[in-house]
């Protein structure tokens, strides 16, 4: 899960006790310092492992300071797995064998395009989705969004709105007024931080089917896409 802010990490960690955290130092409304030292202080919180991953390159503060792993962006993927198996206790891992089926993308399923430019997300997302027997293809900006579902015709929109270029809703408007009517009435989920009075009714009206807020539950996402889907 993703949570964007600095304010009330550590009372979402307490709600869902995560097998690890990602931590960015640089947070809207609190810094990450701030918050690495709160959950460290925190009883319930103190032993889930923080992995750092910030452009604020200062690994010895932050691994005296509780961190379980430091990496300085920009990161690759093997990095962060490195990181990650370092962090969490090996116990924990899973199996060669139960780890292949769910990281496996599947071969059907519906195909779903995910437009998102936080590349840490789209992981997460993705992982989970084919585990679930999704197909999954991204998008980095509207522009892009709008090639790819031309090309692809996939069976719903995952659309995050704040991108950078053409945003979210620039692409769900431009969707809709497609020509082909087939692909005008691709089914659209909106997603977006921060979220705001009126974003809802902002979306709906762009012509998204359904609009979720992050941080969201990657069940309650799996749950709006199989209504979607089925309706």
């Amino acid at each position: 899960m993703v949570f964007p802010l600095g304010e009330g990490v550590v009372d979402y960690v307490l709600a869902i006790q995560p097998d690890v955290i990602l931590l960015d130092l640089a947070l809207p409304h609190g810094s990450g310092w701030d918050v690495l030292a709160q959950l460290k202080t925190e009883p319930h919180t103190r032993a889930i492992p923080v992995v750092i991953v910030s452009v604020i390159d200062e690994p010895a503060q932050g691994l005296a300071q509780g961190a379980a792993a430091y990496l300085a962006k920009p990161i690759s993927r093997e990095q962060l797995q490195t990181a990650l198996r370092q962090a969490i206790p090996r116990q924990q891992w899973p199996s060669p064998a139960a780890a292949g089926p769910q990281t496996a993308a599947p071969d059907s399923g519906p195909l779903l395009l995910l437009a998102d430019d936080n590349e840490m997300h789209v992981t997460t997302v993705a992982e989970y989705l084919h585990a679930h027997g999704y197909r999954l293809a991204v998008a980095g900006n509207g522009a892009e969004a709008l090639e790819r579902a031309r090309a692809l015709r996939p069976s719903l929109i995952l659309m995050d709105i704040h991108m950078p270029g053409m945003d979210g809703l620039e692409a769900i408007r431009r969707l809709r007024a497609e020509t082909d009517p087939a692909l005008a009435a691709t089914r659209i989920i909106a997603l977006t931080a921060l979220a705001m009075p009126g974003d809802c009714e902002q979306c709906l009206a762009a012509g998204a089917n359904a609009y979720l807020s992050k941080p969201y539950r990657l069940h309650a996402l799996r749950q709006a896409i199989e209504g979607q889907l089925q309706g």
